[in-house]
């Protein structure tokens, strides 16, 4: 859990730039037709210069403290329980070792318990990167301590719980596709082709997975954006009435094309979150092992 908690602060570091782009890029145009709106926006890339042209160079960074405590919650869960949900489920399962379904059932199973516990944090995180002048829908948070004080304020504890639908279903299913498309490319080039598990092969595998990420995952997390982000009014959504609504709504008015808002920044955010999280989490491994291990002796 530690090294899963590391290596989640580590992959954010570098890749919450473009992942504030992909929740501006999602929200840009909400239920909205196509050529009834500015686009401000035009690429994830074009996204963060005009963050940085606009607001300040300091301000592609924003939501990174949320960021970082979701990812301790997150990927120490999620990276943490990897390993031992595996063995569960093949001790009581019929599936078999290193398949696609089993990687893909541990992967959603810890995906989920991890975004469950981390939902509060996602949903800061969401806010304080959604609001610009550009945005429709704003909340005017000045930081993570003042974004937890209002909602606290304003919708009570409830209010954390927002998204709690769809946040971990998202997650569980872009966990599910990144763990088993990472494990299975690592199978394939170690057993397979006769490479090492070394830090190609690493990297190879978690930048293949980076990119199958937006191809399954972006409809639903561009669901999972607009919930969390919309305003509520005594425990109803402004916008969706719950992520039915919201699917329904954003397919009707914006067209399929609507669910893949924004994933020119979620490509951009996936491959270097997931070549980084996942190659660290490898080495932290080693090293926190190396150092329990001694410790462990020495005792």
């Amino acid at each position: 859990m530690l090294s899963g908690a590391l290596a989640g602060c580590t992959g954010v570091t570098f890749s919450n730039p473009f992942d504030h782009a992909k929740v501006r890029l999602q929200l840009q145009g909400e239920l909205k037709a196509q050529g009834k709106y500015e686009v401000f926006f035009k690429n994830s890339f074009d996204c963060v210069y005009k963050i940085a042209k606009y607001e300040g160079i300091l301000k592609v960074q924003k939501g990174l403290s949320a960021a970082y405590c979701y990812h301790i919650l997150m990927n120490g869960t999620r990276l943490g329980s990897y390993e031992s949900v595996k063995t569960f489920f093949k001790r009581h399962t019929s599936l078999k070792e290193n398949s696609s379904a089993l990687n893909l059932a541990t992967g959603m199973a810890a995906g989920f318990i991890g975004s469950a516990i981390s939902l509060p944090f996602t949903l800061v995180k969401v806010r304080l990167q959604s609001d610009h002048p550009h945005q429709e829908t704003r909340h005017n948070y000045k930081g993570l301590i003042h974004a937890f004080r209002c909602i606290w304020r304003t919708e009570g504890p409830r209010g954390f719980l927002h998204g709690i639908n769809i946040w971990p279903i998202a997650l569980a299913w872009t966990s599910g596709v990144q763990l088993t498309i990472y494990d299975l490319n690592k199978n394939i080039l170690t057993k397979k082709l006769g490479f090492t598990d070394s830090l190609l092969t690493q990297c190879v595998s978690a930048i293949i997975a980076g990119l199958a990420i937006p191809v399954f995952c972006n409809p639903t997390d561009c669901l999972a954006t607009r919930m969390l982000n919309q305003k509520w009014d005594h425990g109803h959504g402004v916008k969706y009435n719950g992520l039915f609504d919201c699917m329904v709504k954003t397919a009707r008015i914006e067209g399929i094309r609507g669910l893949y808002k924004g994933f020119t920044g979620f490509a951009s955010r996936q491959v270097p979150h997931t070549l980084i999280s996942l190659v660290s989490f490898e080495f932290y491994k080693k090293e926190v092992r190396a150092i329990f291990g001694h410790k462990e002796l020495l005792h």
